[in-house]
Order: structure tokens, then sequence, then C-alpha cells
């Protein structure tokens, strides 16, 4: 889904949550969150705690909405803007 390997959950040799893993489990471009800068890692895990799972987020207008609304399929992916800029 991602064409990624997974990403270690924990920072190494700590117990604290990777703002990366994060980032990898909702299927993020990498870096989309974790290479913005001046965010420390509570800015990072916060925002992506507070955030949606693009492709959950389609998924679920796509059942709302019904036959009614063009196909969520035809969109570019997830990160993916004008000029092949984030």
């Amino acid at each position: 889904m991602t064409e990624r390997a997974a990403l270690m959950p924990t920072q190494p040799g700590t117990r604290r949550l990777s703002a990366e893993f994060v980032e990898w489990m909702m299927a993020l471009p990498g870096g989309w969150v974790t290479q913005t800068e001046g965010l420390s890692r509570a800015a990072q895990l916060r925002l992506l705690g507070n955030s949606v799972v693009p492709r959950q987020a389609a998924h679920a207008v796509d059942i709302l909405l019904g036959q009614d609304v063009p196909s969520h399929d035809s969109l570019p992916p997830c990160g993916a803007r004008a000029g092949g800029q984030r």
C-alpha cells in the first residue's frame, strides 16, 4: 500500500513513539509531516493525531454519498499537487 517497508514504531533506544511510524501507518508520503521545518516531535505527533487517514476518508465519503458522486479513484495519490510539488 505504501510501497515502503515498515518503520520502527519507537525512536531508537527509547520507548517513545516515532512520528515517522505514525506517518507511515497513515499511508502518507514519507516526510509529509516529519520533514516540515520547525516542528518538534510533539507537534508532529499532535498534527498526525488530529488528522484523518486520507484513504479512509475517501472510502467513507464514497459510502456515505453513494453512487451520485464520481469515484475518488480518479484523483491523484495522496500528497500529489499541481506541478508535482508538495
